[in-house]
């Protein structure tokens, strides 16, 4: 029980930190894909994490830090695969 109680309070606690503006321009791409894909339907699935990167500004958490940390680096990841994808297509083309 205590375990739980020691990890609860790790992810929920309030953390102090510097230069939390960066939360703000975290949150504008998600915003900005989230008027985009209003049209498509999209708009719920990108408006929660810019909204979690705004309460960010606020109230910091470790489990916030992750939550937006997996999320960048997933996008990043799919990205850089996609692009890796692509040069190997126009590799393949080019010979």
């Amino acid at each position: 029980m205590m375990l739980v109680l020691k990890i609860g309070h790790f992810l929920f606690d309030r953390r102090q930190q510097k230069g939390r503006w960066l939360f703000v321009l975290a949150s504008l791409p998600f915003l900005i894909f989230a008027l985009v894909g209003r049209e498509y339907g999209a708009f719920f699935i990108y408006i929660i994490p810019a909204v979690i990167c705004i309460v960010q500004l606020f109230y910091s958490t470790m489990f916030s830090w992750i939550i937006i940390f997996s999320l960048y680096f997933t996008g990043s990841s799919m990205y850089v695969f996609l692009l890796i994808g692509d040069i190997v297509k126009i590799i393949k083309k080019v010979r």
